[in-house]
C-alpha cells in the first residue's frame, strides 16, 4: 500500500506543484525501495526547483534495448602458453 500512496503523493507533487507532497513521496520511495518512481521523483524536483531536466535521446535508449551501438567486447585471448 505504501508504494500506492508514494505514486499519489508523486502525481500530486507534480500536478499541484506541491513541496509537501513531493517530500512525502521522497520520504516514501526511499523508505520502501521504489526505485521505479526514483526518475520522476527527481523530475519533479527538477521542474519544481527550475532547472532544465536532460533525459536520453529517445532513438538510444531505444537501441539499447534492442542491443544496439553497444561497446564491443574485449578481444578473446588464447589461455594457452
Amino acid at each position: 500500500m505504501k508504494l500506492h500512496l508514494a505514486d499519489v503523493h508523486l502525481h500530486r507533487a507534480r500536478l499541484f506543484h506541491d513541496r509537501t507532497a513531493l517530500a512525502a513521496a521522497r520520504k516514501l520511495i526511499d523508505e520502501t525501495g521504489y526505485e521505479r518512481r526514483r526518475g520522476e521523483l527527481d523530475d519533479a524536483q527538477c521542474r519544481l526547483d527550475g532547472r532544465a531536466v536532460v533525459l536520453p535521446a529517445f532513438e538510444s535508449v531505444l537501441a539499447q534495448a534492442r542491443g544496439e551501438n553497444l561497446p564491443e567486447p574485449p578481444p578473446a585471448t588464447d589461455p594457452t602458453p
